[in-house]
């Protein structure tokens, strides 16, 4: 996971990340960035955002940290605080947690706990060549019906699982189309007419049904 330190004391990002890498000593990718820098100027995306937030800064940057929740719905913003009665002020923004600096290791451990069990949710187990392999579902493209089985696809690779569609798109929140696919939405990159083409250059008709 690619996770970035939001915070202006350097002894705290440093104490942050050596707690995630106890935690977890197979993460290894992670930035911090000097509080004081604007959100606006991140260059790239991340899992997750731990941002150290005070009264002050939550009044200055409401609406970055906002906006940076609404441009990166997948990713985990988690706030730290050394005020913990901040708690109540941050809802407004609405966090996925909020962590007390004074309770750093079980608060911290918590917020992963919880992102480790939402993220394990959104992983599906297949078969491929005689070996069980875990793909995350948001890296499926689209899913067609095949025979009893169903064919989903990705940037690198087809899967096959035995599920119906209607049981898929219930769990897994796609859209179904027409009577033999489903699409992942953020990936349709235009619509002409009835036709949906998705980023992986596949095309699909949308039936009437449907639409």
């Amino acid at each position: 996971m690619r996770i970035l330190i939001v915070d202006s004391s350097e002894h705290d990002c440093k104490q942050i990340k050596k707690e995630l890498e106890i935690y977890d000593q197979m993460t290894n990718n992670i930035s911090y960035i000097d509080q004081a820098l604007s959100l606006k100027h991140i260059q790239q995306s991340y899992d997750i955002y731990l941002i150290t937030t005070s009264s002050q800064y939550l009044n200055t940057n409401k609406k970055e940290i906002t906006s940076l929740r609404m441009n990166e719905p997948e990713a985990y913003i988690i706030c730290l605080s050394d005020e913990d009665d901040l708690i109540f002020e941050i809802q407004s923004i609405h966090p996925f947690y909020f962590v007390r600096k004074s309770n750093l290791k079980h608060d911290l451990y918590k917020a992963m706990d919880m992102v480790n069990n939402e993220r394990t949710k959104n992983y599906l187990y297949v078969e491929k060549k005689g070996r069980s392999l875990s793909i995350d579902v948001d890296d499926i493209f689209s899913v067609e019906i095949n025979d009893h089985y169903l064919m989903l696809y990705t940037a690198k690779d087809e899967y096959v699982i035995r599920k119906t569609i209607n049981e898929f798109v219930e769990e897994y929140h796609f859209v179904r189309i027409n009577r033999s696919v489903a699409i992942n939405p953020k990936y349709i990159i235009k619509r002409i007419k009835n036709i949906i083409v998705l980023s992986n250059h596949k095309e699909y008709k949308v039936s009437p049904k449907y639409d």
